[in-house]
């Protein structure tokens, strides 16, 4: 049965980094209501998510790809991705060297994600892209670089979506919250950046305009591939959620 379902934010909740729409967050209530534990990981910040989804009231925003997040619901907040700093920065200024007049930067603390001016387009993207992973190949550093029709998301090894929700669930568990296991947890993504995630949990779930080899890892999985886009995809994935969770219930 599902207890606990993390959604990613851009291009799932809303489209790209816009406001969630009413019927979204309407959705996203009625979860609550059923006692679903419901919460964002995004490679946004997390205070960027917070700040779009304060009246949803999430239980958890977690941001920059796994590095930080936050529980307002219970009080507490976690960071991973202290480590390797320095060199993040070192190859930041190599990037900025080169591609300085296509990009700027989105306002991350422990990772990096290039955002493509509005002149810069897709094809000189993916050029920067192609520089910034033979960058990282070849000064070998542990970094891994996702590659999205929108940015680029440079994240330290150990830096994992996976990890901080297990985290939270950990956090949760220590403070006789309530016990969640992995095999109880929903998760929604759409690109490379949320593979991993998809592949650790029990119910992994996509919408429709979803990198082709995120939907090869929910097919594989046994998930739920939503035939609409972006946010009309979200409430399709949350009435799924809830078809399950009532059948549970019917169930015992």
């Amino acid at each position: 049965m599902i207890k606990a379902i993390f959604f990613d934010y851009s291009n799932i909740l809303a489209r790209d980094n816009q406001d969630m729409k009413k019927e979204t967050k309407e959705a996203l209530k009625v979860l609550m209501e059923n006692n679903i534990l419901v919460g964002v990981i995004s490679g946004l910040p997390s205070s960027f998510v917070w700040a779009k989804g304060i009246e949803v009231g999430f239980h958890f925003y977690g941001g920059e790809n796994g590095a930080e997040g936050f529980s307002p619901t219970y009080g507490f907040s976690i960071i991973s991705g202290r480590k390797n700093i320095n060199v993040m920065e070192n190859l930041a200024s190599s990037i900025e060297d080169k591609y300085g007049k296509l990009i700027w930067w989105q306002p991350n603390k422990y990772v990096k994600t290039v955002k493509p001016r509005p002149t810069t387009t897709f094809r000189q993207l993916k050029k920067i892209y192609k520089f910034v992973d033979g960058k990282i190949k070849n000064l070998k550093i542990d970094f891994k670089v996702y590659f999205h029709e929108d940015a680029i998301d440079i994240v330290p090894a150990g830096v994992l979506k996976s990890s901080l929700i297990k985290k939270f669930l950990s956090k949760i568990k220590a403070m006789n919250i309530c016990e969640i296991r992995d095999e109880e947890v929903a998760v929604v993504g759409d690109s490379s950046a949320d593979i991993e995630m998809l592949q650790k949990f029990g119910y992994p779930a996509t919408t429709s305009n979803a990198d082709r080899k995120v939907k090869k890892i929910v097919k594989m999985k046994g998930g739920f591939i939503s035939k609409k886009p972006h946010d009309k995809g979200a409430i399709d994935i949350i009435n799924w959620t809830l078809r399950l969770i009532n059948q549970s219930k019917e169930y015992h």
